[in-house]
């Protein structure tokens, strides 16, 4: 999931879409249209740019892979690190203490270094 509204991204003022000027590009002039065509590439790389939001997956849908930390929710409604161990998930800083996860997603990616 993005953090952006895409949608409302590719309105072009009152008219609509982009999709729409694209669809009627005879009404336009050439300047018009080169500036959507400009502006249509400035929203592709904003979208593609945009970091993702992982969603919370149930563990009756999936479970991660075996002693991959992940972010884990549980029935607690506690939230940390945990890793399955084959038969169930426990905190990484524990690593015997049983964490009731109901829900989980992967770790976020590491920041980009600086230069």
């Amino acid at each position: 999931m993005r953090l952006i509204d895409a949608d409302a991204l590719l309105k072009i003022g009152n008219y609509g879409s982009m999709l729409d000027v694209f669809q009627d590009w005879k009404k336009f002039s050439h300047e018009t249209m080169d500036a959507v065509c400009r502006y249509a590439r400035f929203v592709k790389a904003l979208i593609e740019n945009q970091p993702t939001v992982e969603r919370w997956i149930p563990v009756s849908d999936e479970i991660p892979e075996q002693y991959h930390c992940v972010i884990g929710w549980t029935k607690f409604k506690e939230m940390g690190e945990v890793m399955h161990d084959g038969k169930q998930f426990v905190w990484t800083d524990e690593e015997t203490v049983h964490a009731f996860v109901t829900h989980w997603m992967p770790l976020p990616e590491p920041p980009k270094e600086v230069e």
